[in-house]
C-alpha cells in the first residue's frame, strides 16, 4: 500500500506508541507482583491502544482471581511508585534498545528503540501525575 509522507509519519507514530505501550504492559506486568508480594500468576496485564473504556491508550493490570483480593486496590494507591519503578528498571538494565529483563524481547530484525519508546512514554505519564 502506498501513502502519502504525511500518512507514512502518523502510521509509524501510532506504531511506536503501540509498541510502548505493550513494552510498558510487559514492563508493569513483571514488576507489579513485587509491589503486592503475589505470584506473577495472580495479575494480569491488557494493553490496549484505544481502550473501549477510557478511550485512550490503556494499560490494564487486574487480578486473576474473580472478585479479586485486594490486589488493584494496592496497586492503584501504589500507581505513581509503579510507574518510577519502571522507569528505574529501564535505566538500570545494560541492554541497548529492550530485552526480557525490562521492556520485553526486540523482534529479530527489527531496528526500533523499544527501551527508548517505553521510557518517553513513561516520563510523559509521571508528569502528568
Amino acid at each position: 500500500m502506498t501513502v502519502c509522507p504525511d500518512c507514512h509519519r502518523l502510521i509509524e507514530t501510532a506504531e511506536a506508541e503501540r509498541t510502548g505501550l505493550e513494552a510498558l504492559g510487559y514492563l508493569m506486568g513483571n514488576l507489579a507482583p513485587l509491589f503486592v508480594m503475589c505470584d506473577a500468576a495472580d495479575l494480569s496485564v491488557v494493553t490496549d491502544s484505544d481502550s473501549p473504556h477510557t478511550h485512550l491508550p490503556t494499560v490494564t493490570v487486574y487480578e486473576m482471581t474473580p472478585g479479586g483480593v485486594g490486589f488493584s486496590d494496592e496497586l492503584i494507591q501504589r500507581h505513581a511508585e509503579l510507574l518510577r519503578m519502571a522507569l528505574q528498571r529501564i535505566n538500570e538494565c545494560d541492554c541497548q534498545r529492550g530485552c526480557p529483563a525490562c521492556v520485553g524481547p526486540i523482534e529479530d530484525g527489527s531496528d526500533r528503540d523499544l527501551k527508548a519508546e517505553t521510557r518517553t512514554l513513561i516520563e510523559a505519564l509521571i508528569g502528568l501525575l
